[in-house]
């Protein structure tokens, strides 16, 4: 019974816990809006959510500091009740507590149903008592509980609060119990809930009880006698079992015999090992994987061909199965054959156990996973440079849509300072201010078509030559802003001719992030020295990242006196998205794209690094004996207005730009009409067909790109004149472009200078 009380005491502490979190979660809701003028009807429905799944729950209230229901979870809430003169309501407003109040049985006033009350005390801001929030338990629920629990035909069971008062009894009437004696003599046992101040008391008539002893010791006696009829047959199966003992001896020769063919026979490398670790027997299969004959593993231990670096972890295990303390052991480890190859295993380690503790044996089964773990390493490795190739794919989508993006914001910066640059030809001094925007701006359209090209998936061809060295001397200015005065920067060029074939602005990029974080990585007072030279290599040579043909080659050092990396930063320096400097300040994605760009100029990088000493990243770019031709420095040309009034179509995406192209172009003496959809462009064509001289459309638009309007209008007027323009102007849209009749392609942002060009060529027959 005592069992049955603990069982019944851990199922009623388990059903009233959640009813303390309501309360709690009532309390806390109290203190937050009090009782203030709230949604009466809103706060019932939050009782009601409440306990909605908590079928012990007859009803939850909410009564002020004089006893008055406030609110209540039943279905007519306005019904008026006071609880003031309730036990538990007077216990809570004399004596504070925080633990919930059991009080003992009770009549519901809502419902007259027979009911005992789970209550917390509210307080105000000040501490101070303004009601009380409580729940009617439905003690149906627990006799209902006990009803299925099965606690045995005249079992009684109640549940007490700590005061010894009842709130719930059951007593459980099976159809064929005895009647009851005048004063039957029970057995009681009792537990108190775990974490509650409530008590199960569960009792059972005494004769009830005792029948099982009663029927136990009939029971012993007719045992009694089936042991002296057992002792009988037993003398009459010990002739039988002789018999049988000499068929056993028999089977145990065969099995001894089938064990031996299998430990000869099998695949699997088996061994077994005594207690010293000296092998026992060890079958073809095990001495083939060690490449040892039995001549060389007798008398020999385990341990003496095992690596040093796996000699402590199987002597571990040898030593908790020779003490008993396991029965198994499951590892891999490393053996070292005579040829010094080496065979990684997998083997699994059993105790055969004896009755003389000291006679117990080892049983090894080994297995050769040294081809399985190597193709594992190269999925991994495959896995990996998957990985690696999706995160590339993703930057370069990332990529594409900042640069097509920073395109139309760049096209505004350019387009408005040429305007301004022509608006004041009488002010020097702000015309070569406004030279300096214009030339950055240029480098600046230079790089968005870098990043276009490297967000492709395809490597693009690389024949360009490009001198390094101005490369170098622009990258140095662009990162001046970046370098402490304590710190000096040389740069050392004893092959000033240097050439490679390649994109100017992507090697650009490559210099000024070295650069960079050359400067960066120095802490306080230091040196950055950079030096470029040429290299000729005669042989393949391996780098840190990469590997070189044998040819000429012109190499960039990096040499900075800065803190240095660590073996496992320089391990993950390419990886995309890996950076040591602190959250906002690194995106991780530089080096990474350096790696990138000099892998598409088929160069490589060479890292060394060491702690508090500095870093030294050597650039290696094919050479090549080309070279740059002499181009002047970008300046902004005067235009003349070359149109004579042609009505000009122009569609961009962007409302800024297609403002500052109307203005540009009515200044060189065109009539502009600016759309900034597709679908307007297309209904101003189609309503007046024969009034557009010209064409001019952004490539990237939704829902319908520049050469898609470009086919259909084509369809209409095949004479008609069409400029497209792009931040990505490659060879497939030019292709695509002359296909469909296109009479000229821009880089975007638009120069004036080009777009007049173009504009002139375009409409040179018709003049």
């Amino acid at each position: 019974m005592q069992s049955l009380a603990t069982v019944l005491a851990e199922q009623n502490a388990d059903a009233l816990r959640p009813l303390e979190g309501v309360l709690r979660n009532v309390r806390s809701w109290h203190a937050k809006y009090g009782f203030r003028r709230l949604d009466p009807a809103q706060v019932n429905r939050f009782l009601s959510w409440q306990i909605s799944a908590m079928p012990q729950v007859h009803m939850l209230n909410i009564a002020d500091k004089w006893g008055q229901r406030r609110f209540s979870s039943e279905a007519d809430p306005a019904k008026v009740i006071d609880v003031s003169q309730r036990d538990y309501f007077r216990e809570l407003l004399l004596r504070p507590r925080q633990q919930p109040l059991i009080g003992k049985s009770i009549i519901s006033l809502a419902d007259a149903k027979p009911t005992f009350v789970m209550a917390v005390r509210l307080e105000d801001q000040r501490q101070q008592f303004s009601g009380i929030a409580y729940i009617l338990v439905d003690p149906l629920y627990f006799q209902t509980f006990y009803a299925r629990v099965q606690t045995g035909e005249g079992t009684a069971v109640q549940l007490l609060d700590s005061t010894g008062n009842t709130l719930v009894s059951f007593t459980d009437v099976g159809a064929d119990s005895p009647p009851e004696e005048a004063a039957p003599v029970r057995l009681t046992a009792e537990q108190s809930a775990p974490s509650s101040s409530l008590r199960v008391r569960v009792s059972r008539m005494q004769s009830q009880v005792l029948a099982p002893w009663r029927c136990a010791s009939l029971q012993s006696a007719l045992r009694t006698m089936v042991l002296a009829f057992l002792t009988v047959c037993m003398a009459i199966g010990l002739q039988r079992q002789m018999k049988r003992r000499k068929q056993s001896e028999t089977r145990l020769e065969f099995n001894e015999q089938l064990w031996k063919g299998v430990f000869e026979s099998a695949k699997v490398g088996i061994a077994l090992i005594g207690q010293d670790g000296h092998y026992l027997a060890a079958n073809p299969a095990y001495q083939r994987m060690l490449g040892r004959s039995w001549e060389h593993l007798n008398e020999r231990t385990i341990e003496a061909f095992l690596l040093d670096e796996d000699r402590a972890l199987v002597q571990s295990s040898l030593k908790c199965l020779r003490s008993r303390q396991c029965d198994t052991a499951n590892e891999q480890a490393q053996y070292l054959r005579p040829d010094g190859s080496i065979c990684l295993a997998e083997h699994s380690i059993v105790r055969m156990a004896t009755d003389q503790r000291t006679d117990d044996m080892l049983l090894v089964c080994t297995e050769d996973i040294s081809e399985r773990h190597a193709q594992q390493q190269q999925r991994l490795r495959l896995e990996a440079r998957l990985q690696h190739a999706r995160k590339l794919e993703a930057l370069g989508t990332f990529a594409s849509g900042v640069a097509h993006d920073f395109n139309n914001l760049l096209a505004a910066i350019l387009g408005y300072s040429e305007q301004a640059y022509n608006m004041l030809a009488t002010q020097p001094l702000a015309q070569q201010h406004l030279q300096q925007v214009l030339q950055a701006s240029q480098r600046a359209r230079e790089l968005v078509a870098s990043l276009i090209t490297f967000s492709r998936t395809r490597p693009q061809a690389m024949t360009t030559p490009v001198a390094l060295l101005p490369l170098l001397e622009e990258a140095l200015r662009m990162i001046e802003v970046q370098r402490a005065s304590v710190i000096v920067v040389t740069l050392d060029v004893p092959f000033a001719q240097a050439c490679t074939l390649g994109s100017a602005p992507a090697l650009l990029q490559v210099m000024m992030n070295l650069s960079s974080n050359a400067l960066q990585a120095i802490e306080g007072r230091g040196t950055l020295k950079i030096t470029l030279t040429d290299v000729q290599f005669y042989e393949p040579v391996l780098l840190s990242h990469g590997v070189l043909e044998a040819k000429s080659y012109c190499c960039v050092t990096f040499v900075d006196s800065g803190s240095g990396m660590t073996t496992e930063v320089m391990e993950h320096l390419f990886d995309p998205f890996f950076t040591t400097k602190p959250v906002g300040q690194g995106t991780g994605l530089g080096l990474s794209v350096v790696d990138s760009i000099v892998r598409d100029h088929q160069g490589a990088l060479n890292v060394q690094s060491e702690v508090e000493k500095g870093t030294c990243i050597e650039l290696y770019l094919p050479a090549t004996d080309l070279r740059v031709a002499v181009q002047e420095e970008p300046a902004v040309l005067e235009v003349d207005g070359a149109g004579r009034g042609q009505v000009v179509l122009l569609l961009d995406d962007e409302p800024a730009l297609v403002v500052l192209n109307e203005e540009i172009l009515a200044r060189l003496g065109y009539e502009p009409v600016g759309f900034q959809t597709p679908q307007k462009a297309w209904q101003a064509f189609m309503a007046q067909p024969e009034r557009f001289d010209v064409i001019i459309t952004d490539q990237n638009m939704a829902p319908e790109s520049g050469l898609q309007l470009a086919a259909r209008i084509r369809e209409v007027r095949p004479d008609i004149t069409i400029i497209l323009y792009s931040g990505a102007c490659d060879q497939s849209l030019r292709k695509r472009a002359q296909q469909i009749g296109v009479s000229a392609i821009l880089q975007k942002p638009l120069l004036e200078v080009e777009l007049a060009n173009a504009l002139r060529v375009a409409l040179e027959p018709q003049r």
